[in-house]
């Protein structure tokens, strides 16, 4: 078979033509399955055996015959283009068809309670879908580990992400009717110094906390009873009377209706925090992403407006 069979610069689409040409039998009818004219389909050919350097085809007035090249070449592309064609229509699947598997980021607390019943609802309406939940505290590099889609509570931090808001995260001082019974008259804030504190030392652990109201902001320094980097455990702490505490609404909202934590100096809390959707800027998301993307974004929305 001559070298030129391998040309880098060969040309598929002449290739197919060809293909089709000696399946059809004819001129006339692969112009048919082609959809172009008869003269195209010709010149095509012509055209690929300039490239190759041999004739592939005997023509007749009314039916050609491949030469022993032709054939060759017809043989030797023959399962190549088929394979193609099943590689382009796999690879298209993903640009029609909701499904493959997506890697999801979200804080422990938030992804463990909010995350993931809005995965349960999803993969119900799409069970084509697989997921991948990496739920951790610490900010992770969404490129270098793998993540399709985040959620992220508090400030962007400069990088190259697409980021959504999508609603902000409130913070509560709730404290056990246990512990308010201990310690009554919590109407100052500057009594949080003076009454035993659970801390949350996710991040800032060391730093004041900031309250804000309609009087304006206070820091305050609390010796805490017991810290730690783990909203359930604080949870848990709190909700048997070890303490007060600050914790995001979504948290204490359920203990609190049903009188198990009790929402104390209502006025003041913490700086709202932002909750974006993120996914990385450096890769176009399948469409199994982009439309978990937009579910997620509408419910987290429905949900902390």
């Amino acid at each position: 078979m001559p070298e030129r069979f391998a040309d880098p610069e060969l040309d598929l689409n002449r290739a197919r033509v060809f293909s089709a040409l000696v399946e059809a039998g004819s001129f006339v009818r692969a112009a048919k399955i082609l959809r172009q004219p008869k003269s195209r389909v010709s010149r095509n050919l012509a055209a690929l055996e300039e490239q190759l350097g041999v004739q592939l085809i005997y023509r007749t007035t009314r039916r050609f015959q491949l030469t022993e090249a032709g054939r060759l070449f017809y043989e030797g592309i023959h399962d190549h283009l088929i394979a193609l064609d099943s590689a382009a229509r796999e690879v298209g699947r993903f640009s029609t068809e909701i499904s493959g598997r997506i890697r999801i980021g979200a804080p422990e607390d938030f992804g463990t309670l909010v995350v993931t019943e809005l995965v349960d609802e999803f993969a119900d309406q799409h069970r084509n879908v697989k997921f991948d939940l990496h739920f951790s505290n610490r900010m992770v590099n969404l490129v270098e580990e793998g993540i399709d889609l985040t959620i992220r509570i508090g400030r962007m931090p400069d990088e190259s992400v697409k980021a959504r808001r999508v609603g902000t995260m409130r913070f509560w001082l709730v404290a056990s009717p246990k512990f308010l019974h201990r310690c009554p008259n919590m109407e100052d804030p500057g009594q949080i110094e003076k009454v035993p504190f659970i801390k949350f030392t996710g991040s800032g652990g060391t730093q004041p906390i900031a309250l804000f109201s309609s009087n304006g902001r206070i820091e305050l320094n609390p010796d805490p009873a017991i810290q730690g980097n783990n909203f359930f455990a604080i949870r848990h702490l709190t909700l048997h009377g070890h303490g007060l505490a600050i914790m995001p609404e979504f948290l204490c909202r359920e203990p609190i209706q049903r009188g198990e934590l009790v929402h104390v100096l209502k006025e003041w809390g913490p700086q709202p925090e932002p909750i974006h959707v993120v996914v990385p800027a450096q890769r176009e998301p399948t469409l199994a992403v982009r439309t978990l993307s937009q579910f997620v974004a509408r419910r987290l929305s429905e949900q902390f407006a």
